[in-house]
């Protein structure tokens, strides 16, 4: 009962912040039902080409390095972030945001794997790539997974106050996806609609885990330090008798 009651008055502590919230979710939930109408449609979503055409003017070998190094943080890296988070979280007693952080993944993989062969998008072919992916591409499996992992590390962040790192959480998630428009092996719709998606499952999750872990006072914060021991007052007695 206490944890349904720690659950709901969060809920209520910041109106503000959930009907921000939902103003997201609704703008998530649009923007995928147009954008999956131009795909299932087959239509050219107008701004596809160009922006690729600008991303690809912004090729030089230095980037080329930057950007396949982030976008392999994105996938397969997420896998050992993920477990690393994971680990990390849950040997901090944060069992439920360690749960979390995996399902946020799992799920994630899920979605995009099933997305892309309801949608059957293929690959941008405006220029020549090497490696391109044979799979799908509307959504982008890398931001979708990005949004979802590093995005909930973001609310986890914020929820413990520490505003700066969320904030470059986040924005590392939007990176993974404009590298894979860099690269040229997705169009800039397959990584909006990747992002609508991963807004309503990052959604879903963290009503899910405020449920679930009740904000329980005994869970350690995300970076505090480790406490100093204790010292008793019999103990600090004896030391000074020594003295």
């Amino acid at each position: 009962m206490t944890s349904r009651s720690n659950w709901s008055q969060q809920l209520r502590a910041a109106w503000w912040v959930w009907l921000l919230g939902l103003v997201v979710v609704i703008a998530a939930v649009m923007l995928f039902r147009w954008l999956s109408g131009e795909v299932l449609a087959r239509q050219t979503i107008f701004f596809d080409a160009p922006i690729l055409q600008v991303a690809h003017n912004l090729h030089t070998p230095l980037m080329d390095i930057l950007m396949t190094a982030i976008t392999n943080i994105g996938l397969p890296g997420g896998n050992v972030v993920a477990l690393v988070v994971a680990v990390w979280l849950w040997w901090r007693h944060r069992r439920a945001a360690a749960v979390a952080v995996v399902v946020s993944f799992v799920g994630a993989w899920a979605l995009y794997t099933s997305l892309k062969l309801v949608y059957t998008r293929a690959r941008p072919d405006l220029f020549p790539i090497l490696n391109m992916p044979t799979d799908y591409s509307f959504p982008s499996g890398h931001a979708l997974t990005a949004i979802s992992l590093y995005g909930f590390i973001a609310l986890l962040l914020w929820q413990e106050k520490h505003r700066i790192w969320a904030i470059v959480s986040l924005l590392f998630a939007v990176l993974i996806g404009f590298s894979r428009v860099y690269i040229g092996v997705h169009f800039p719709s397959d990584i909006l609609g990747a992002f609508a998606v991963g807004v309503l499952w990052l959604t879903i999750l963290y009503l899910g885990y405020l449920y679930a872990s009740g904000r329980k006072q005994s869970d350690e914060p995300l970076l505090a330090p480790p406490e100093p021991a204790k010292v008793s007052a019999t103990e600090s007695s004896k030391e000074f008798h020594l003295e």
